[in-house]
């Protein structure tokens, strides 16, 4: 996981342009899981992304329009709830994250606001083969096997 993690990370972050994508120095990445309603789940998720994040700032952090910024995690809890991981989703948005992680709980619902702010999302666990669809859900995609 970690090492998909930080590879996922790399790439979608390479892409990333200094406008609209940090934060004073550093890039926001988010992450939405059942930390407190599963917590087995949320851990997972959570310290994947945490020990992703930590291999990349030791690197030196990510190229962002030409500078080196490091990487600034945010952990939240969906507690399992499809409304809360859209909620999520939003506030992402609105901090400018560059990625959403999730374990995949509302995933579906959360393309309704990743979609239109061309917001990565990466599914770590939750959901069939179905789930990504280049051309319904582009923004959408998988870290694990359906």
């Amino acid at each position: 996981m970690r090492r998909a993690t930080a590879m996922a990370l790399a790439v979608v972050l390479a892409g990333c342009s200094s406008a609209g994508k940090t934060r004073g120095d550093s890039v926001l990445v988010v992450v939405s899981a059942p930390v407190s309603s599963q917590p087995w789940i949320g851990e997972f998720v959570s310290r994947g992304a945490e020990l992703a994040v930590d291999e990349l700032n030791k690197a030196g952090g990510v190229d962002v329009g030409g500078s080196r910024r490091q990487l600034r995690l945010r952990v939240l809890d969906n507690a399992g709830s499809p409304e809360t991981a859209v909620a999520h989703a939003r506030a992402a948005v609105a901090d400018k994250a560059a990625l959403l992680i999730t374990d995949g709980t509302g995933a579906v619902a959360v393309v309704g606001v990743s979609e239109p702010a061309a917001l990565p999302v990466f599914v770590t666990l939750e959901g069939g083969a179905g789930l990504i669809d280049p051309e319904r859900r582009c923004s959408v995609f998988r870290m694990a096997p359906a």
